[in-house]
């Protein structure tokens, strides 16, 4: 998922997926059982080790450090008004062609600590890269959902055009604008898809694909 983020123009670190026997200095309490690890380059360090300041976005709306928290305290409307009064227009427009891809990609893990704010100059906001998409519609034991509110829905099925027309109302903006960033986005993410998925198996291909053909949204893509 990551790599197809990467082929569709979107900003990510490194990343890599290891054995989870490779793994060093890990912390006493985390108890690591799965073969395989996913790792992350950090991003927010400067190339002599400097910090980069960086909050994710619980810690923007103040949100309490619990895992409940996560999900229900604030919806992806909230984010995109505070992206646009914080970090301006651009990277509000940035962050909802990331949502797009969220749902194509099935990520119903797209909570509010996986969207963060980083100051490389330590003044402006920008919408920091993407670090953690996760098809979790290829895990049945997922809701088959986002992780929070969309104009009022969740379920993957519910996402229509015309929910994308209320989030623009909402966001007083052309509904034609949000919806041709849309179309833009699912557009160069599908053809993408065929290089940028080689690890899937024919299986999980399929259920992507399945994905696709459920989310009202994606019919005619």
């Amino acid at each position: 998922m990551m790599r197809w983020a990467a082929a569709t123009g979107f900003e990510v670190p490194e990343t890599d997926v290891i054995s989870g026997s490779d793994l060093e200095e890990m912390p006493p309490q985390l108890e690591w059982s799965e073969a395989n690890a996913y790792v992350c380059r950090r991003f927010d360090r400067t190339e002599e080790g400097l910090p980069i300041h960086i909050e994710d976005f619980a810690q923007v709306f103040g949100a309490p450090l619990t895992h409940e928290a996560k999900y229900d305290s604030y919806g992806y409307l909230a984010i995109a008004r505070a992206l646009s009064a914080i970090a301006g227009r651009d990277e509000m427009l940035l962050f909802l062609r990331r949502l797009v891809f969220d749902i194509l990609c099935g990520n119903g893990d797209s909570h509010v600590k996986n969207w963060s704010l980083i100051y490389y100059d330590r003044v402006r906001a920008r919408l920091a890269p993407a670090y953690d998409i996760v098809p979790t519609v290829l895990f049945p034991r997922y809701d088959q959902a986002l992780a929070l509110d969309f104009v009022g829905v969740t379920h993957f099925t519910a996402i229509t055009r015309d929910r994308f027309r209320q989030l623009a109302k909402k966001l007083d903006m052309p509904p034609q604008a949000i919806l041709a960033i849309v179309d833009e986005t699912i557009e160069r993410a599908q053809d993408t898809f065929g290089t940028s998925a080689r690890a899937l198996t024919a299986e999980e291909r399929a259920q992507m694909e399945a994905h696709w053909r459920q989310v009202p949204l994606l019919r005619g893509h």
